[in-house]
């Protein structure tokens, strides 16, 4: 494991106890895109669910900033500002 679990990550684990979950180890990062935004989980716990295609991912996701993307945010209010 690549780090301690905390309190209600042991309680989620402990639920998952009836399923068949295996530790997926040496795992530094995860990322998790959707439509419109991108996630990443830094130092993740991972566990495998056996028998099936899903991953049971603990840890706290944090939003990724587009910088390019608030650049222009930014370059656009400058421009409308000046009229």
């Amino acid at each position: 494991m690549s780090r301690i679990l905390t309190s209600e990550e042991s309680f989620v684990v402990d639920k998952f106890s009836s399923v068949k979950i295996k530790n997926v180890e040496d795992v530094k990062q995860v990322n998790l895109v959707t439509k419109k935004n991108k996630f990443f989980v830094e130092s993740p716990v991972v566990y495998e669910i056996e028998n099936t295609d899903s991953f049971l991912i603990l840890g706290e996701p944090k939003q990724v900033i587009d910088i390019n993307y608030l650049k222009r945010l930014y370059v656009e209010q400058l421009k409308s500002s000046k009229k």
